[in-house]
Parts: structure tokens; C-alpha cells; sequence
């Protein structure tokens, strides 16, 4: 009976049966309502308060571990530091499911060993500086530990092309996320097919080599991590202009 799928008013119910064995210390008439009260890892029954007696069975089933960390973004503040240092900030999003009770902690991982646990959604890291870092996030409850937070940027976005000479000046805003690790460059796919690159720390690039004909763009993101984000969303047609040569 002690199913994970009953909803807290059942277990509630089934606790209330478990307490009828405590039942005979108290006058019968003292029980006058069942009560989930969630938080911790108990479940709890109130009972006649003139009675002041409250029964508390731990009920872990209640519980589910919660999803993974969404929304981690990795900021470099500094990579001049002693002992060649790096000074990073690492911020991410409380679980989608925390599991219907608190979360207690969270763990930061890199690739590199670095291991650390907060009670925040973010921290400041001074780590042994490596291009390729990357940090994952796990949200713990007391049921347990929730899966590692995805290491895939997400998709750049607001692309617009502005049509020049043989060629299309591409605009994007970075992505929320870049997934624990810092974005290495970004890829522009053009429709009908072409492929150009831009550096990490660029929001705009020309498209060079285009003809007179209608193309759109789409921006994705590469980390440092070798993870590719989804593709922006096309931008609007443009026609390049002619170039006259």
C-alpha cells in the first residue's frame, strides 16, 4: 500500500491507520481532523490541539527526486589570476520538479574534478584555468539526487539579415544558456545552403559570396564542451544586391 503514485490526501489516509495503533494513550474523542502537512521528510497527523498531540510517521514516498537544474550559464570574470587561476560565475534555474519538498543543496562538477555544493543558484569558482571547462549542476532533496543538467547551449535568438552586396549582414542575440561550458564560436546556415562561422564574442557577421536570389539564416551556437545548440529560428527572406562585377 505504501505506492509512490497515491496522492497525499491517500497517504494521509494510510498514516491515519498506522496511528490507530498510538491511539489508546489518547481519549477517542480527541481525533478531530486528518492534515498532510508537507515539508521535511514527514508527513504528519493533527490532532485535538487541547490534546497537544501530534503523530509524525516519515513518509520518504511522498517524495520524488527532483528533475535536473536548467538554465546553467557559465561567465568567465577573470583568467589573469595567480597560480593561473580562472574566476568564473556559474548561475543555472531551480528545478522544473523539485519534488514536492525542499531542495537541500546543489552540486557543481567539472570535467576537471572540481566539486563543490551550495544552497544558491549560482556561485563564484577560481578553478585552474582550461578552454574546455565545463560545469554541470545536481539539485539534492531527501529523496535523493536529480539527474546532471544538460551541457547543450540553447539556440541563439532574434535573427535578422540585412541585405548588402553580395552578401547579408546576420544579427543574433546569444543564447540564455550556454550550458556550464563557454561558447567557442558560432555557425550561420544560410537557405539555399551555405555555411559561415563567427567568433563567440560576436552578435553580428556578414554573409559573403551571396547571389541575387532570396535567402534566409539560421545562427547556431558550439561550446567549448563540443555541444551544438538547437538552430535559431530563420530569419525573414532578403535578397542580396547585385555586386556589379
Amino acid at each position: 500500500m505504501r505506492s509512490s503514485d497515491l496522492t497525499h490526501q491517500r497517504r494521509a489516509e494510510i498514516i491515519y491507520a498506522e496511528f490507530t495503533a498510538a491511539q489508546s494513550k489518547l481519549q477517542s474523542n480527541t481525533i478531530n481532523r486528518i492534515n498532510y502537512q508537507g515539508g521535511g521528510s514527514s508527513a504528519q497527523l493533527v490532532v485535538d490541539v487541547a490534546e497537544g498531540a501530534v503523530f509524525t510517521s516519515t513518509d520518504t514516498n511522498l517524495f520524488t527526486v527532483p528533475s535536473a537544474p536548467t538554465g546553467v550559464n557559465l561567465l568567465v570574470l577573470d583568467v589573469s589570476g595567480n597560480f593561473n587561476l580562472a574566476e568564473y560565475t556559474l548561475s543555472w534555474n531551480v528545478p522544473t520538479t523539485v519534488g514536492g519538498t525542499p531542495i537541500t543543496y546543489y552540486t557543481i562538477t567539472s570535467n576537471y574534478g572540481f566539486v563543490i555544493q551550495t544552497t544558491t543558484t549560482s556561485a563564484e569558482l577560481a578553478v585552474p584555468y582550461h578552454a574546455d571547462t565545463t560545469f554541470t549542476v545536481t539539485a539534492t532533496n531527501i529523496k535523493g539526487t536529480s539527474p546532471s543538467s544538460s551541457t547543450i547551449p540553447s539556440a541563439p535568438s532574434g535573427v535578422t539579415a540585412v541585405a548588402a552586396t553580395a552578401s547579408a549582414v546576420i544579427s543574433w542575440t546569444p543564447p540564455v544558456s550556454n550550458g556550464g561550458a563557454l561558447l567557442s564560436g558560432y555557425s550561420m546556415v544560410s537557405t539555399p545552403f551555405g555555411l559561415q562561422t563567427a567568433l563567440p564574442t560576436a552578435t553580428t557577421a556578414t554573409f559573403t559570396g551571396l547571389t541575387v536570389q532570396p535567402y534566409t539564416f539560421a545562427v547556431f551556437a558550439t561550446s567549448y564542451a563540443g555541444k551544438n545548440s538547437a538552430s535559431s529560428a530563420q530569419s525573414a527572406p532578403v535578397t542580396p544586391l547585385f555586386s556589379g562585377g
